[in-house]
């Protein structure tokens, strides 16, 4: 929750009325959902504007709106009015750009909490990955994490800004489709873990090469400092030049020898895989695909740096459920 004046200083916006603004608010982006005393950010999309929803948001008791300042003078025109400004139902906060303003504000509420952030990132697995790591760390920590796919700036912006202080613990997707967006989201997010899945030709339409999907997921990884913990691929030959980094721990997951968390005596059964951990730990996961083997070390390699037992976590993955659309079965007649 924010009050006035701390969105005011997260997105460097401008009050252009002044009724009551005391006390503090939560933010929403959708008038279908938003509640009375929440502020309304009217986000503008391809095939929609949020500045359209602006009465209707007053109508349903908002406190307030946060506006775009390019975007909103013909839709809502009584805004620059002074007679008319006093006479809204709430508080008016005009900014540059409202998506930047709703990531300036989850960025703002992240730094709230001391808390372990771990960001999964990579070519393929990002959804599976993000849910075993989710559960695992379930074992001992009350757990946020991304709903679904949403791994944009905007979707990591909304998931960041569910955190309250019962959450010990926060998983998010980190998603790209074009150079510079990962740093985006890290700056937001602030991870203090980072995992790479795997590098694969990925929105080869915007990154042109491996090479280039290679720099934009290993950006996760730009502002880490000594104590933060780098996961990825141990298998994966395009990330092999992160051992070079200093500064964050480096862990590796894999079947290679090598690897800080590797997988032997492999079984693919036809709805679970098998697999013997570090020649001592029985994992077995309800996952269709021996590349959840993967899928699996990645979530127990961070489970397991933050202090969770392999045991515990062992456990926790027995009850894991493949996310919807992702390598489900589905049973028809026989």
């Amino acid at each position: 929750m924010f009050k006035v004046k701390e969105i005011l200083n997260a997105t460097r916006g401008r009050l252009l009325n002044s009724p009551k603004t005391e006390g503090s608010y939560r933010v929403s982006i959708d008038t279908r959902t938003i509640q009375p005393g929440e502020v309304f950010i009217a986000l503008k999309g391809k095939n929609f504007d949020g500045h359209d929803f602006i009465q209707e948001a007053f109508k349903k008791g908002a406190a307030g709106c946060v506006i775009s300042e390019a975007l909103h003078a013909s839709r809502f025109p009584a805004q620059r009015d002074p007679a008319m400004r006093d006479t809204l139902h709430g508080f008016i906060i005009e900014v540059p750009d409202t998506t930047h303003a709703l990531a300036d504000l989850a960025a703002y509420h992240r730094r709230r909490f001391d808390i372990p952030v771990i960001a999964i990132t990579g070519s393929n697995g990002k959804t599976t990955t993000k849910d075993l790591t989710a559960l695992a760390l379930s074992a001992k920590f009350k757990v946020l994490k991304t709903t679904g796919t949403l791994n944009n700036l905007i979707g990591v912006s909304l998931t960041l800004l569910q955190l309250v202080p019962e959450h010990e613990c926060c998983v998010l997707e980190l998603g790209t489709s074009s150079p510079g967006e990962i740093g985006t989201l890290v700056e937001i997010a602030r991870p203090n873990t980072g995992i790479i899945t795997n590098i694969g030709p990925s929105h080869l339409e915007f990154f042109k090469d491996l090479q280039t999907v290679y720099r934009e997921k290993a950006s996760l990884y730009a502002d880490f400092k000594k104590g933060d913990r780098a996961i990825w691929n141990g298998d994966d030959p395009m990330l092999a030049d992160l051992f070079h980094m200093s500064g964050p721990k480096k862990i590796t997951f894999g079947k290679r020898h090598e690897c800080d968390y590797r997988a032997d005596k492999i079984k693919i059964e036809k709805l679970s895989v098998e697999f013997l951990l570090n020649e001592k730990f029985k994992i077995r996961v309800n996952a269709l695909g021996g590349h959840n083997v993967y899928n699996c070390l990645t979530a127990i390699a961070a489970a397991a740096e933050v202090g969770i037992e392999i045991p515990d976590i062992t456990d926790a993955l027995a009850g894991f459920e493949s996310p919807r659309m992702r390598m489900q079965i589905l049973k028809m007649k026989d």
